[in-house]
């Protein structure tokens, strides 16, 4: 992990950031899905593998079991080899939304049906976090894709939260319930995501609702129900937020909704523009998805992110995820550098952004903000 050289106490990072939108089954190592997926058994997916990865780490399994000591060196470039191969199909798969969702379906959340696993893959991010110079994150996940193996909905969340309530960080989960047709199957979804909101509210920072906007848009009254009931029962501790404009423009009404219910953040907002909410921007994931047809270029300087900023909307800098998009807050920050002139102040600015339009704790935002004054100076 990233040495943590702190400043009054403070970790000031060179290229601080902070992550407000991330889903823990988008950001699993290569390493990890590969390894867990051979002792598994790469035949066992619905969805397959590459077959250079399946075949280059049979064989260093292979070689491990029948060669000499001498062989390390072999086993090892196998493996890594294996994984690169693993890691150019997730980034090739990311232009194609059904390649896209079928790995995520097919490939990760199977692995992500134990408590061990799940632990392990939050203890991986985390590190990976602070590799990126990450000084705070909120980490999003839907708890029912993590029963298929037997666990309850609360196991899910306490396995999570049990590592990031020790992590070098400060972390706030994000519970998310996913969009679908209309019924008591969905209902009964998001009751359960409400309730686990507020009995673990101390490490919930907000109720989230995701999935395919293309499909299921808007804003539906029975995930908006829960979603109210979870913050008030919370005491205002559990917060409201949601995917919305990503695909597709959401309404000046819907809009307006959010606004007079005291909704101040939404994931991507791609389509819309708005002076008071805080929007947290993907740009790799947007472009590597093309969700918007101003991005089919690819460039970076396409994403309105850039024109945003200029015009102070309330925007940030997140990855979505980084096991299908190549991506990292680093590179990301660079490549504003050099595709809209992005100076330091506006890199403290982003992150900014994230921390006041964040579910932090107060005081974790106040040392954040101290964190990005020296990490970028302050005007």
């Amino acid at each position: 992990m990233t040495k943590m050289n702190k400043i009054n106490g403070l970790w000031v990072p060179a290229h601080a950031n902070v992550v407000n939108h991330t889903h823990l089954d988008c950001v699993l190592r290569h390493r990890d899905v590969v390894r867990f997926a051979a002792q598994a058994g790469f035949e066992t997916f619905k969805e397959p593998f590459p077959e250079l990865t399946v075949k280059l780490w049979r064989d260093a399994e292979l070689l491990a079991k029948t060669g000499l000591i001498t062989d390390r060196s072999l086993i090892a470039r196998l493996q890594r080899r294996a994984v690169s191969a693993y890691r150019e199909d997730c980034f090739q798969r990311g232009g194609d939304l059904t390649a896209y969702v079928a790995a995520i379906a097919n490939q990760l959340v199977p692995l992500m049906q134990t408590v061990e696993n799940i632990k392990l893959f939050t203890e991986h991010y985390i590190q990976d976090l602070v590799s990126d110079h990450t000084i705070g994150a909120q980490i999003r996940f839907a708890p029912h894709l993590h029963i298929f193996g037997g666990l309850s909905l609360e196991a899910v969340v306490e396995a999570v939260a049990e590592v990031t309530a020790n992590a070098p960080i400060p972390i706030k989960l994000i519970l998310c319930a996913l969009r679908g047709p209309e019924g008591e199957a969905k209902a009964k979804e998001a009751r359960e995501v409400a309730d686990l909101c507020i009995k673990y509210s101390a490490q919930v920072g907000a109720m989230d609702l995701a999935g395919a906007e293309a499909l299921w848009g808007g804003i539906p009254e029975w995930w908006w129900v829960e979603a109210l009931r979870a913050r008030e029962a919370s005491g205002g501790q559990c917060g409201i937020t949601l995917h919305l404009g990503e695909v597709q423009p959401a309404t000046a009404a819907e809009i307006q909704k959010l606004k007079d219910n005291g909704v101040f953040v939404v994931g991507h907002f791609l389509h819309n523009d708005d002076d008071e909410l805080y929007q947290e921007c993907c740009p790799h994931s947007n472009l590597t998805l093309t969700a918007h047809p101003c991005l089919t270029s690819g460039q970076f300087r396409c994403h309105p992110v850039g024109r945003k900023l200029e015009e102070k909307q309330r925007v940030m800098l997140s990855t979505d995820g980084t096991t299908l998009i190549k991506t990292s807050m680093r590179m990301q920050m660079a490549l504003g550098r050099r595709a809209f002139g992005w100076t330091a102040k506006d890199l403290r600015q982003l992150s900014l952004n994230a921390v006041n339009g964040g579910f932090y704790n107060e005081a974790d935002k106040k040392n954040m903000r101290k964190q990005l004054k020296l990490a970028y100076g302050q005007k």
